[in-house]
């Protein structure tokens, strides 16, 4: 089968000539060329979102000799799409800088600037497709594959996938193989990986049916990881995600099953359990909801505790990263997490047009027992979190939202933390402004 033509032409005039079109207007410009078939398009997208953050106890309460953070991290992203009948691309890059972070002046820059997305999609027919390069994965609510949208650096893969669609139903079929530090052609033998925080390979299958009044799906990970100079360790998970919704109220629910090993060697065996009701008493939604991660106690030798590998947890866990984020809250002398309890209970009210208030409320509760220092159990609650965002949006292209959070912290957090003062207020606050229009489109 022929790939349609790509407009190499038109592709290097866009970034040329992007540079003058940018400071002509701030609103998205549409322009036809007689150049390209109609089926085809070209799109350009700017994104400049900072990010303001005081942190005053984020992610673990404050100790006594410690004094607050402030700082503005800023993403600056460039979106390059095109798209035809039977084809599709993306590049994407980045920036992301703490403001400040280098002099005025400078030879070296010390922030974080790639390719986040470069990736082609082509469809073989209208079921089929295959998609391929550096890319996001991001499926269902994001609660185990998440493209880790509040995070400035994001979340992207070096994948292949298959993919089919057809009324409704979706399925996908992905796999990895990732190398570091190899610089042809001197590369020739060995596929040793040394960085730890990545899968070595990786596969999945997601299976996805959408409704009129809800959805389910099914998930199948297998995760590998180096263990040595030679081995992989393989950690599977499983699950199913659901929705329904019955009128003005929306039941969702999710399970996932995790066995195989870790990259230590234990064994593995973990699950983790969600549920949730929303209903629309308009114009307030409100929410009420439990998640159950499994945990490691102090005396297992085995590995319980759940790991969402690349979920979005920020997004379910409470706002100030308490738990999960490569955050651990683990006891003394195991390492492992214990488990939590998270029971939480949300409003979601528009104050007038394009202004919006979330409430979150979340209590915090160990999975496993916890013990002090002289060997006596504590009680297993945490703490409580309240979080409030307020967001306002003046245009379709740019978004201004505040937020504030509070952590009423217990003795039993300090022991899995290992440091804090439960009589500081134990507070984050933070103002993000995005600005993202659509700038070129022909």
């Amino acid at each position: 089968m022929v790939i349609k033509k790509i407009h190499l032409f038109s592709f290097i005039s866009l970034l040329a000539g992007l540079c003058f079109l940018l400071p002509v207007s701030g609103q998205a410009q549409n322009f036809t060329s007689q150049s390209m078939d109609s089926d085809e398009s070209f799109t350009v997208d700017i994104e400049i979102r900072p990010r303001f953050e005081f942190r005053n106890g984020f992610k673990a309460p404050i100790s006594d000799d410690a004094t607050p953070a402030a700082f503005t991290e800023q993403r600056s992203r460039i979106y390059l799409g095109y798209r035809a009948t039977d084809l599709e691309l993306k590049l994407t890059v980045q920036d992301v800088r703490i403001w400040g972070n280098h002099n005025q002046i400078y030879k070296t820059d010390p922030a974080l600037t790639n390719l986040y997305e470069a990736w082609a999609l082509y469809r073989f027919d209208d079921r089929w497709s295959t998609k391929f390069g550096r890319q996001e994965l991001n499926y269902d609510n994001a609660r185990f594959m998440g493209n880790l949208g509040w995070a400035q650096q994001g979340r992207s893969h070096d994948a292949f996938l298959i993919r089919y669609r057809n009324d409704g139903f979706s399925a996908d079929g992905g796999v990895t193989f990732n190398q570091a530090n190899v610089f042809e052609p001197t590369n020739l033998t060995g596929t040793f990986y040394p960085l730890g925080g990545n899968n070595k390979s990786m596969q999945f299958i997601w299976l996805s049916k959408q409704k009129e009044n809800g959805h389910l799906s099914f998930l199948f990970h297998n995760d590998g990881r180096q263990m040595g100079q030679d081995d992989i360790a393989w950690r599977q998970t499983t699950g199913v995600n659901a929705s329904h919704s019955l009128e003005d109220v929306t039941l969702r629910g999710e399970f996932y099953y995790q066995f195989g090993e870790d990259p230590a060697g234990r064994d593995v065996s973990a699950y983790l359990a969600n549920a949730e009701a929303s209903v629309q008493l308009s114009p307030l939604t409100l929410t009420a909801g439990g998640d159950l991660l499994s945990g490691t106690g102090l005396t297992e030798s085995g590995n319980n505790s759940f790991a969402p590998l690349y979920g979005t947890n920020h997004k379910f866990y409470g706002y100030m990263d308490y738990f999960q984020v490569g955050n651990p809250y683990a006891q003394p002398g195991n390492g492992l997490n214990v488990g939590l309890i998270n029971t939480y209970q949300k409003v979601s009210a528009p104050l007038r047009e394009n202004v919006n208030l979330n409430a979150h409320l979340h209590q915090f509760i160990s999975q496993t027992d916890i013990f002090d220092s002289q060997g006596d159990e504590m009680g297993g609650y945490l703490g409580t979190e309240l979080d409030l965002i307020l967001s306002w949006s003046p245009d379709p292209a740019a978004t201004f939202t505040i937020g504030y959070s509070q952590m009423l912290a217990t003795d039993t957090m300090i022991r899995l933390k290992g440091d804090g003062n439960l009589s500081k207020s134990n507070s984050w606050a933070w103002v993000m402004l995005r600005i993202n229009p659509r700038v070129l489109e022909f």
